[in-house]
């Protein structure tokens, strides 16, 4: 089962795109290992926390990882970017340089050689928070809704619309995590659409 995340619209809304998505994360060689002794301490879950906090701080925004908005990457080869962000609806990207497209296609490939059966589930964000994301962001979620659909139906897979709706209220976290309840709502939803390849499969293994 693929569960799409918000990260992958988000990656639309940033100035600069370029297909690896240079434009929205850092170099992974920024990032600071810890030395030797650390990483034995950290086989405590205990140390580890306190060793996260200490060494590293924190990091909510993930500011290891993620560029600053708006700032040129720096390999910048795409030629079909702007310095401004873009209308996902309206942008017109060769499929070819559409990321989010060509991972999703090429992670399918994979499962497919693999021999096993894809359910694909679209992300949503929680309702009554979704004024909480600016309006190129809604629109970048439903543009990737909509792209996941089309794969969906264009590999003939089971496509399962993330059901923001039947999640009662108090099971969000925040704009767009649940809790266990209301993972276990979500999944009391999306079972209905992998029942139907579960019992395939078992026909299949029978014959």
């Amino acid at each position: 089962m693929i569960n799409t995340g918000g990260n992958d619209a988000d990656a639309l809304t940033h100035p600069y795109y370029q297909p690896d998505y240079a434009h929205q994360r850092k170099p992974m060689d920024s990032l600071r290992l810890l030395p030797l002794a650390g990483r034995i301490l950290a086989h405590s879950r205990f140390l580890s926390l306190l060793l996260i906090e200490t060494v590293h701080g924190k990091n909510e925004e993930m500011s290891k990882f993620r560029r600053e908005r708006g700032l040129k990457p720096d390999i910048y080869w795409f030629k079909g970017a702007t310095k401004e962000p873009v209308d996902p609806v309206a942008r017109t990207i060769p499929p070819k340089w559409d990321a989010f497209r060509v991972n999703m296609n090429a992670l399918l490939d994979m499962i497919s050689k693999d021999g096993a059966r894809t359910v694909l589930v679209a992300f949503r964000e929680n309702p009554a928070q979704s004024n909480d994301f600016p309006d190129l962001l809604r629109k970048a979620f439903d543009w990737t809704e909509d792209t996941l659909r089309d794969i969906a139906r264009e590999r003939q897979l089971p496509f399962a619309p993330f059901p923001a709706g039947v999640i009662s209220p108090k099971n969000w976290m925040d704009a767009c995590h649940l809790n266990g309840a209301g993972n276990r709502e979500k999944a009391a939803h999306i079972i209905e659409y992998v029942w139907p390849v579960v019992r395939a499969v078992s026909t299949e293994s029978r014959k």
